[in-house]
């Protein structure tokens, strides 16, 4: 699964990112994912693909962005994500692609990235504009998502005031 995830074939690296994000829907199999190179092999295959044509494929960064969200529904996982860079591969697919399905499932993992207990100054940062970006979307779904790691951005006080700024900046 990790080769085919390291594919230059867009339609290769598609499908080993739907596996994954299956596998991940189980609780046992999202931690066992974490002490294997799953986790790192998608951030690298997110920030530095092996082809353009991966950038230019809605559905694969789809895919990409849905195993990236189905992972993070871990409070382990959230932490050793962001600590390998999960929120720049968000950003990533973000930008890669407007395509609706993208942005719903970048701000699916965005969400759950948000819920992370142990975030920064910086994290809450960096989650903070693309949240408040996605949050006025088009899109009901993308703005659902959005509007949730926003509000998990903002369980704590010191985080509320922060949220409101961005939000009535933008």
């Amino acid at each position: 699964l990790l080769r085919c995830l390291r594919s230059y074939d867009p339609a290769v690296v598609h499908q080993a990112a739907r596996c994954l994000a299956s596998l991940a829907l189980d609780d046992k199999n999202r931690e066992a994912m974490r002490d294997t190179p799953c986790i790192d092999t998608l951030l690298e295959v997110i920030l530095h693909p092996q082809s353009d044509a991966l950038r230019q494929d809605p559905s694969t960064l789809c895919q990409l962005a849905g195993a990236m969200a189905s992972l993070g529904n871990n409070a382990e996982n959230r932490r050793y994500m962001i600590d390998r860079g999960a929120i720049a591969a968000a950003m990533q697919l973000k930008n890669d692609s407007q395509v609706a399905v993208v942005q719903l499932q970048v701000a699916r993992a965005l969400a759950a990235l948000a819920d992370a207990e142990s975030l920064t100054a910086a994290d809450r940062n960096d989650l903070l504009v693309p949240l408040t970006q996605l949050s006025r979307s088009a899109d009901y779904g993308v703005q659902r998502y959005a509007a949730l790691g926003l509000a998990n951005l903002a369980l704590h006080d010191e985080r509320q005031v922060d949220v409101i700024k961005e939000y009535m900046r933008l």
